[in-house]
């Protein structure tokens, strides 16, 4: 399985139009140029990358961080700290 890890979001978008993975996982809501939410849009927005699953991972807990995250398009939404475990089930199961 190949996973994309986001830490900017201008490369992520761009590293995952070029190279399209199983998986992508943005670190951040709150990455340093665009953030969580924005790569998310662009990356649904586009035929080449809309069926990709995005986990969100982020400290971001609360209740309406989540559902704007779930209602662009990600297909989880962890909050930090995080169960490793839980993580590996969780991209098992996409």
């Amino acid at each position: 399985m190949k996973c994309l890890r986001l830490k900017i979001g201008e490369d992520g978008v761009r590293s995952s139009l070029q190279d399209h993975p199983d998986l992508i996982i943005p670190l951040n809501i709150r990455l340093p140029d665009i953030d969580g939410y924005e790569v998310a849009r662009r990356l649904r927005a586009d035929r080449r990358t809309s069926d990709i699953p995005i986990i969100f991972l982020t400290e971001k807990r609360d209740r309406s961080d989540r559902l704007q995250g779930l209602e662009i398009g990600a297909d989880d939404y962890i909050t930090k700290p995080f169960d490793v475990q839980e993580l590996r089930r969780r991209v098992e199961m996409r």
